[in-house]
C-alpha cells in the first residue's frame, strides 16, 4: 500500500488552479518547499512548486519537443524519456515531499506531462488523486490574451488541449471535477466535495479553517465572468461541446462514466485533427479587435 497521497491539480492556466492550490496549502497540504512568488497576474500567489515548474518547462517539455503554449497534439501514451530525467524528478520529490504523507502538485504543464510523472510518482510510492478544475474556455482565452497577448482562438485551442489530455491521462486515478465559479462562490462547499470524493480526511481541517478559507478567495480577482453562450459563433464544435460536458461534470449534472469518456475521446480526436489546420482572422468580438477563430 502506498505510503503517500499526491493530489494533482490538472487544470489549464488561468483556470483557478492557484486558488485551489492556495486553499489546499491552508489546509496543511504540502505544495512544495519553494513556491513561485506572487506576480501582477496572480497577486495572492501561485502555490506552485518552483522546482517542478522549472523542470517541466526547461527539461521535460523540450525533451518532448514541445512547449507549454504549443498547440501540436501529444503523440502516444508513453514518454520514452531518459533515466537521467526520471532520477532528477525523483530527487525533487524526495527533497520536497519526503517527510509528508499528503502533498500536492500544481503546475498546468502536468496536464500534458502526466505519463512521465505517473511513473516517477509510482517509484516515489505515492497514490495519485486528481482534481480537474473547470473554467469557461472563453474566460481562459481572454485571460491569456490579457497576460500573454495570445489570440483568442489560440487560447481556446490551448484550453482544449490541456483539458482533453488531462482527462485522458487521469482516467485510471480517483478524481473529481470542480467548477471554478463554484469555488469562488462557495470555497467551503467545493473543498468538502473534494475531500469527500477523494477520501482525504480533511473535514476537520476544513471546519477549523473555515474563516480563513472564506477570506482567501476574493471574487474581485476573477476578472472575466462569461457563459458558454458568449463563445464566438465560429468556435469549433468540439470546444463548445467539451466545455458543456465539463461544466455538467463539475456541477454534478453529469457522472464520470464510460459514456462521458467516449465523448471525450471524440472531442480529443477532433482537437488532434483541427489543431493542425488552425488559423486566425481579425474580427470585432464584444467590442474589441481581437484575433479569434476563423
Amino acid at each position: 500500500m502506498s505510503r503517500r497521497t499526491c493530489l494533482l491539480i490538472l487544470g489549464m492556466h488561468r483556470s483557478g488552479t492557484s486558488a485551489l492550490a492556495g486553499l489546499l496549502h491552508h489546509l496543511g497540504v504540502s505544495m512544495g518547499k519553494d513556491l513561485l512568488a506572487p506576480a501582477w497576474d496572480n497577486p495572492k500567489g501561485f502555490y506552485e512548486n518552483k522546482r517542478i515548474m522549472i523542470f517541466n518547462d526547461s527539461k521535460l517539455l523540450p525533451a518532448l519537443k514541445t512547449t507549454w503554449y504549443d498547440l501540436a497534439p501529444i503523440k502516444g501514451d508513453h514518454f520514452p524519456l531518459s533515466e537521467e530525467l526520471k532520477h532528477e524528478a525523483l530527487k525533487i520529490l524526495e527533497e520536497d515531499y519526503g517527510e509528508t504523507n499528503l502533498f500536492g502538485i500544481k503546475d498546468p504543464r502536468m496536464c500534458i506531462t502526466l505519463p512521465f510523472w505517473e511513473e516517477v510518482l509510482s517509484e516515489f510510492e505515492s497514490e495519485i488523486k486528481v482534481i480537474i478544475p473547470y473554467r469557461n474556455p472563453l474566460e481562459v482565452a481572454y485571460s491569456l490574451f490579457h497576460r500573454n497577448n495570445f489570440p483568442i482562438g489560440k487560447g481556446l485551442f490551448l484550453w482544449a488541449k490541456y483539458i482533453l489530455y488531462s482527462e485522458y491521462y487521469s482516467r485510471k486515478f480517483q478524481r473529481v471535477f470542480i467548477s471554478y465559479d463554484q469555488l469562488v462562490r462557495d470555497p467551503l462547499k467545493t473543498l468538502e466535495l473534494v475531500d469527500e470524493t477523494l477520501k482525504l480526511g480533511l473535514s476537520e481541517e476544513i471546519r477549523k479553517n473555515s474563516q480563513e478559507i472564506t477570506s482567501f478567495v476574493e471574487r474581485s480577482l476573477k476578472k472575466f465572468n462569461l457563459s458558454l453562450k458568449d463563445l464566438p459563433p465560429n468556435t469549433p464544435k468540439f470546444v463548445s461541446e467539451t466545455a458543456l460536458l465539463l461544466e455538467k461534470l463539475a456541477i454534478g449534472e453529469e457522472r464520470d462514466s464510460q459514456r462521458t469518456q467516449e465523448k471525450f475521446n471524440q472531442f480529443r480526436e477532433s482537437y488532434e485533427r483541427e489543431a493542425e489546420n488552425y488559423h486566425l482572422e481579425l474580427i470585432n468580438h464584444e467590442g474589441a479587435r481581437l484575433q479569434v477563430l476563423l
